[in-house]
C-alpha cells in the first residue's frame, strides 16, 4: 500500500487477519466496533514506521462514526413513522366511534326518529339530515348600513358618478327581496387569503388596497380615523396628495369586494372613520386561535387538563405560519405578530411537557422543533429534546443537541448556554441518568 508521502505503508499486523475482521465488520454494518478496531490500529502506528499513516486511520474512524450515527437515526426515523401510523389508526377508531360512520342505514330527518331499542341515530346521519334540510322560508337579513352621500373623502376626481337609479311608480309599489349578508373568511396566519362567500378574493386593486383592508380586518373593534391610513401608508406625503391616494386605494377595494356582490357596500365611511361594515359575517384565523388559547389558559387554570390540552390542539392546527408574515417589514404588524408568536410558543410548550410527562417522546421532539423553528434560542426547547433522546437511548443526538444550541446562542444572542443546560449536558456525557 502506498501511502500520501509516496512510500510504502502496510498494516500493522503481519497476517491478514485484521483486514478480514475489518472487511467483515464494514459488510456487516458494525461500524462502532469497526471505528474501535481501526483505533486499536492507530495505536500501533506509533510503533511501526512503515504502517499507514496516523492521520488516514483518524479519518477513517471518524468516517465509521459517521455511519453509525446516520445509522441510528435512519433507525429512529423508522421508529417515529411506526409510532406515528399507530396514533393515527386509533384516532381514526375514536374519530368512527365518534361519528358511528359504520352505521347500517342513512338517517334523514324525515323518517321517523329511531326508538329506543334501536338505538338513537349517528352523529353523521344526524349531519346527513341537517344538510339536507330546506327550511321552507328564509330569515330576513339583516339590514345593511347605508352608504353616505358622496363626498371628496369618497370617491376619487377622476371617477364619473353613478347614475342615479330610476323612478318607482308610488301606484304599483316593488317588493325585492334583500339577499344575505356577505361572509368573509380571512386567513392571516400565514399566506394572507380571503374568501367571499366561499369564492376567492384575489383580483386587488393595488397593494395599498391590500393593505388597508388588512388593517381593517385587524382593528376592525372600532372604526379607523382616515388620517391614521393616510400617515400610516403614504408617510411624509403632503395632507392633500395622502387624501386623494387615499381615496383611490379605498374606492378600488371596494371594488375588488363589490364584485361578489355588487349590491352590498363592503367599507363604511362615517364621522371622517373608516370601517368595515357591521353587517359583514367576517371569520378569521387570528381571532380563531387567540379565542382557543384563551379558553384552554382558563381551563388550565382550573384545573381541567384534559380539555385545556384539546383546546391546544385547536388552536395549534390554526397557526400556519406567522401573522400576515408576507408584510415583514410592516411596523403596524409587528406587536400583533409577536403576541401570537408569544401564544404560539407557550401552547407549543405546554403540549411537549404533555407529551414528555406520558412518555410520547416521538410527539415531544416534534413540539420542541416546532418551537425552535419559531426561536432558535429558547433553550428549554433544547434541553427538552436532549432529554427525549436520551430516553429513546440516542445519548448521541442529545449531546448535537447541545452543540446545535450552543452554536445558535452564540451566534443570534452572543451568549453561553445557561449553566442547567451545561449541567445536563455533562450529565449525559458522562452517561449518568437522566
Amino acid at each position: 500500500m502506498v501511502a500520501t508521502d509516496g512510500s510504502t505503508s502496510k498494516w500493522p499486523t503481519e497476517d491478514q487477519a485484521f483486514v478480514r475482521a475489518a472487511t467483515e465488520l464494514l459488510k456487516a454494518g458494525e461500524y462502532e466496533r469497526l471505528a474501535e478496531l481501526l483505533n486499536s490500529a492507530r495505536a500501533a502506528c506509533d510503533q511501526d514506521r512503515d504502517a499507514i499513516p496516523a492521520q488516514t486511520l483518524d479519518l477513517a474512524r471518524r468516517i465509521c462514526l459517521a455511519c453509525g450515527q446516520s445509522q441510528a437515526e435512519a433507525q429512529w426515523h423508522q421508529q417515529a413513522r411506526e409510532e406515528a401510523a399507530q396514533r393515527e389508526d386509533q384516532l381514526r377508531g375514536q374519530l368512527d366511534a365518534l361519528l358511528h360512520l359504520d352505521g347500517d342505514e342513512e338517517w334523514s330527518p324525515a323518517e321517523p326518529v329511531p326508538s329506543a331499542r334501536e338505538g338513537p341515530p349517528s352523529l353523521w346521519h344526524r349531519i346527513q339530515g341537517m344538510l339536507r334540510r330546506q327550511p321552507e322560508t328564509q330569515p330576513a337579513a339583516a339590514a345593511t348600513a347605508a352608504e353616505m352621500p358622496p363626498t371628496p373623502e369618497e370617491v376619487p376626481a377622476p371617477t364619473p358618478p353613478e347614475p342615479e337609479p330610476a323612478a318607482v311608480s308610488p301606484v304599483e309599489p316593488v317588493v325585492q327581496e334583500e339577499a344575505a349578508s356577505p361572509s368573509l373568511v380571512v386567513y392571516c396566519l400565514g399566506q394572507f387569503r380571503v374568501y367571499q362567500d366561499d369564492k376567492p378574493v384575489d383580483d386587488w386593486p393595488s397593494s395599498k388596497g391590500k393593505a388597508i383592508f388588512k388593517y381593517l380586518v385587524s382593528h376592525r373593534e372600532r372604526p379607523v380615523v382616515k388620517e391614521v391610513l393616510m400617515e400610516l401608508f403614504w408617510p411624509g406625503a403632503h395632507p392633500e396628495a395622502a387624501r386623494n391616494n387615499l381615496n383611490v386605494a379605498i374606492y378600488g377595494l371596494r371594488q375588488a369586494l363589490r364584485r361578489g356582490r355588487p349590491s352590498f357596500s363592503h367599507i363604511l365611511f362615517q364621522d371622517d372613520c373608516y370601517l368595515l361594515n357591521p353587517g359583514l359575517q367576517i371569520w378569521t384565523d387570528a381571532e380563531e386561535f387567540a379565542k382557543h388559547c384563551k379558553s384552554a389558559h382558563e381551563l388550565e387554570q382550573g384545573g381541567e387538563h384534559a380539555a385545556a390540552v384539546r383546546e391546544y390542539h385547536v388552536a395549534e392546527a390554526l397557526y400556519d405560519g406567522d401573522l400576515l408574515e408576507e408584510d415583514r417589514y410592516e411596523e403596524w404588524v409587528l406587536p400583533k405578530r409577536t403576541r401570537y408568536q408569544d401564544e404560539y410558543l407557550k401552547l407549543l410548550d405546554c403540549l411537549s411537557r404533555c407529551y414528555f410527562d406520558n412518555g410520547d417522546y416521538a410527539a415531544c421532539v416534534t413540539m420542541c422543533r416546532k418551537m425552535l423553528t419559531v426561536d432558535p434560542c429558547r433553550e428549554e426547547a433544547h434541553r427538552r429534546l436532549m432529554r427525549c433522546f436520551c430516553r429513546q437511548g440516542q445519548a448521541y443526538l442529545a449531546l448535537r443537541q447541545y452543540h446545535l444550541c450552543l452554536e445558535r446562542l452564540r451566534r443570534e444572542l452572543e451568549v453561553t448556554p445557561a449553566p442547567s443546560t451545561v449541567e445536563l449536558y455533562e450529565r449525559i456525557r458522562d452517561r449518568q441518568r437522566i
